[in-house]
């Protein structure tokens, strides 16, 4: 099925990195609904656990990620760099006055963005690391594995019986090496949840 690619409910992205002599990798968001990005009331399982259940189907299947989910399709991660970079973390943040403390963040673990993204050609999931480019190439882009959601759970809500509207970030950071020197670097996007009232 054909996803539908969107910078959520923005018509931009941001870049940032430390200096201007640094290389730079480019982040989009892609997801096949604009409505409601929260999972109510059950816990899910991550992309490692289901990697996991794959692999051992007499297993258990590993519920792992906390009610309140929020969840996007897939994520494209586009790096124009002639050094292979590494994915460090990736994190969402949202602040809403709805939200209890004003604030939620997480991170997806690192055995999660291993199976993110396993399977592309241009990734190496064990170091976690996109190649760099070559020749004549603008660019490398990774895709993330089909029927792999985005999951950060545990978000909750002063009022849970409120319709509720946040909006935060997705950030990747990244980092390489050129000749000895270890450089970071970090691209950030809007994104914009939606919290549907079981």
């Amino acid at each position: 099925m054909k996803k539908l690619i969107l910078i959520l409910f923005f018509s931009s992205f941001v870049i940032l990195s430390c200096s201007q002599e640094e290389e730079e990798f480019t982040l989009t968001v892609d997801t096949s609904t604009t409505t409601t990005n929260i999972l109510n009331g059950v816990s899910h399982a991550s992309c490692a656990s289901l990697k996991d259940y794959a692999a051992d189907p007499t297993s258990d299947l590993n519920y792992d990620v906390a009610s309140e989910a929020v969840y996007y399709n897939g994520m494209n991660i586009e790096w124009t760099g002639t050094k292979a970079l590494s994915i460090i973390a990736i994190s969402m943040i949202f602040k809403n006055e709805n939200i209890t403390g004003g604030k939620f963040e997480c991170s997806l673990g690192i055995e999660e963005i291993e199976a993110l993204f396993e399977g592309d050609a241009n990734f190496t999931s064990v170091s976690r690391t996109i190649r760099p480019i070559v020749g004549d190439e603008e660019s490398v882009k990774i895709v993330s594995a089909d029927g792999c959601l985005i999951l950060c759970g545990g978000m909750t809500f002063k009022d849970p019986t409120k319709a509720t509207l946040v909006s935060g970030t997705l950030e990747v950071y990244g980092a390489y090496y050129d000749d000895d020197t270890y450089v970071s670097t970090i691209a950030k996007t809007p994104i914009t949840s939606f919290y549907k009232p079981r």
